[in-house]
């Protein structure tokens, strides 16, 4: 559980706060390290220098011009400018090196009369740091290939070749394994194809890699119900839901899914799975209003990214025809009455004027039904037949 009502924040407007979110823990305590070292090697230097000498007076510069843009970096993102995030490691550097102390001339001059010879660097070091910098520079490589690969692919994808286009995005994932787009896109382009086991496992090798997102659910409900796994579907449009219980998407997904496994089992005639599964997708606008219960009215004030969540037509289409096939003709008319008048787009709209329709003549209202037919041909010659194989379909009672 990690959220009481509706809000969306792509960053936390805070630079410490965003290094820990994309950090996490350690990478937030290496920025307190580096601030504490800092801070401790300043007050050293400002104590150990004279009163009023000029050395005490820049380390007090130093230490303030520090402090002034760490301390706006609290509040906003301005270490994101490089430029910015350059003075300020520089002024941690110039610190760092008034803390050394100066060398003793003497001591310079018989160290070079010394080493008159070519000494040559540690190579146990300079081993080290050539290692360090190459795995470095392979890793932001392979990044950058990985980019290459799923840029490609998407090409091969839009010329109709989806061997090169799989293969390129096989190869796009090797060279980037910690990416769940990779495997997402895999499954979505095995999916196309029908090749609903291989989709299954990218879209779970997908949400591996991002296991709180509630998109990658929504494809894994997608695919299973593709593949005739009506129970697994299920299971990830709720777990989709859980993940983020204030973004009607994933209801929309959830009645969607129950009323597309209902159509299925009513078609396979499992007259009984059918019916459980259309009765879940008619109380998704219940459970709607219960999660909305649970809000304060301090809450509902803070609620100002969307409107405040209710069934949408989609919900609504969803649950009218299931309440069609559940025989509760007065529920679903009022439903797809409902979608018919708020849905914005086409194909919702003459949707539900078949459904409505098929309501209609259930009620004995042949005319209306009639009518509404029509309508819903004019926005789509291809509403008359679907309307005849769904008025084919039992209805439950």
């Amino acid at each position: 559980h990690y959220q009481d009502y509706l809000y969306n924040s792509t960053q936390v407007h805070g630079h410490y706060l965003q290094v820990g979110v994309e950090t996490g823990i350690v990478g937030l305590l290496v920025l307190v390290a580096i601030w504490a070292v800092f801070l401790w090697t300043a007050h050293r230097l400002y104590h150990g220098s004279a009163a009023g000498s000029v050395r005490r007076l820049l380390v007090w510069g130093i230490t303030m011009a520090a402090v002034a843009i760490g301390a706006h970096a609290a509040v906003d993102f301005d270490l994101s400018l490089s430029a910015l995030a350059l003075v300020l490691f520089a002024l941690f550097g110039i610190s760092v090196g008034l803390a050394r102390p100066a060398p003793d001339p003497v001591e310079v001059k018989r160290r070079r009369r010394a080493q008159k010879s070519y000494a040559p660097p540690s190579g146990g070091r300079l081993g080290a740091v050539s290692v360090a910098s190459a795995a470095v520079l392979a890793f932001a490589v392979s990044l950058a290939l990985a980019g290459n690969f799923a840029g490609r692919a998407a090409v091969a994808f839009n010329t109709g070749d989806y061997t090169q286009g799989v293969a390129l995005l096989e190869r796009a994932r090797a060279y980037n394994p910690f990416s769940p787009d990779y495997p997402a896109a895999l499954a979505r382009a095995y999916r196309a194809r029908g090749e609903y086991d291989k989709a299954l496992q990218a879209a779970l090798d997908a949400r591996a890699r991002s296991e709180f997102d509630a998109a990658r659910c929504a494809d894994l409900a997608g695919i299973a119900h593709a593949a005739g796994k009506y129970a697994e579907a299920e299971k990830w449009a709720e777990k989709a839901v859980s993940l983020a219980p204030f973004q009607v998407r994933w209801y929309e997904l959830l009645a969607r899914t129950e009323f597309m496994n209902g159509y299925a089992e009513l078609t396979n005639n499992n007259n009984d799975a059918a019916r459980a599964y259309f009765e879940k997708a008619v109380q998704v606008p219940q459970r709607i209003e219960a999660q909305m219960a649970k809000l304060t009215p301090e809450l509902k004030e803070l609620w100002t990214r969307a409107p405040l969540m209710t069934a949408t037509p989609e919900i609504r289409l969803a649950a009218g025809a299931a309440q069609y096939f559940l025989g509760r003709f007065d529920e679903a008319a009022q439903n797809l009455a409902a979608v018919q008048k708020k849905a914005k787009d086409n194909a919702s709209k003459g949707e539900a004027m078949v459904w409505l329709a098929l309501v209609k003549e259930k009620q004995g209202r042949a005319e209306e039904a009639k009518k509404l037919l029509e309508e819903a041909e004019k926005l789509n010659e291809d509403f008359a037949a679907a309307y005849e194989q769904l008025k084919a379909q039992p209805v439950l009672s």
